[in-house]
């Protein structure tokens, strides 16, 4: 198994970049963009298509390789357009100044939140007893919670069940750096990665092929594309990155 990490500070990006990426997005991506009041909110839609271009060429493919459908609870996949075409998945979170993607062989899910300081009131409805029992033991509450919180979306993320799935009826257990998923009474095989990147914590979800939580495989990697810039659009990003071959929602 391997995967991808792309990431964006959407701080970085000046007008002129921003100009440019919305030009060379999908005709869909555009019309979405262009729904949102707010600018920052219009930047993260569009850099979440340019991510996952910038992903798949990583994986020597091409978004018009795809098509972007989604399942039944709303989460989007790739499905291959053709033959020989490898099956590829990946999910994207985005928080404040962050957007974030993973791209995989295997189902993936991933969160970003901004730390919060409501940890409480949400903890007690939403957690079961053992997470609040973390929180509560932990010397920053707020992080803890924000902790847990991130893995928990990833984790369903990666299910694909959305806020259909109960967030009571599973647990996050952390020690340390071991960080296991028991869902329904059941230690789940998933590969969790939680970080924390000032104020912000990140965590995603794969499956776990080894057998051994929070073990890396060679090969994975994370990229901060903080600086991406107008003349390596298509060099760094997809060849053919001005095509209009999105025809579904990334952002999920």
């Amino acid at each position: 198994m391997s995967y991808r990490i792309e990431k964006v500070n959407i701080e970085t990006i000046e007008d002129a970049q921003y100009r440019n990426y919305f030009d060379c997005a999908s005709l869909q991506r555009q019309k979405k963009a262009m729904r949102y009041r707010r600018k920052e909110d219009s930047i993260r839609c569009i850099m979440g298509e340019v991510l996952l271009k910038k992903a798949l060429k990583e994986y020597g493919e091409d978004i018009s390789h795809y098509q972007i459908k989604a399942r039944k609870h709303g989460k989007p996949y790739l499905e291959p357009a053709g033959e020989n075409i490898r099956e590829l998945y990946y999910n994207i979170s985005h928080s404040g100044k962050w957007v974030y993607l993973i791209l995989s062989d295997n189902e993936v899910g991933i969160d970003v939140e901004k730390i919060t300081d409501k940890a409480t009131g949400i903890a007690r409805r939403f957690f079961t007893e053992g997470e609040n029992r973390y929180i509560a033991q932990s010397d920053c509450p707020d992080e803890a919670f924000t902790r847990l919180w991130t893995i928990k979306e990833a984790y369903i993320k990666y299910l694909g069940t959305g806020l259909s799935k109960d967030l009571k009826s599973f647990e996050i257990n952390i020690s340390g750096d071991k960080v296991e998923i028991t869902d329904q009474g059941v230690t789940q095989n998933v590969l969790v990665t939680s970080k924390k990147m000032q104020e912000y914590y990140v965590a995603y979800v794969t499956y776990n092929y080894n057998n051994s939580c929070m073990k890396e495989s060679e090969g994975n990697e994370e990229r901060e594309n903080i600086s991406i810039r107008i003349n390596s659009l298509s060099g760094n990003v997809s060849d053919s990155s001005c095509t209009n071959c999105c025809n579904d929602d990334v952002d999920r």
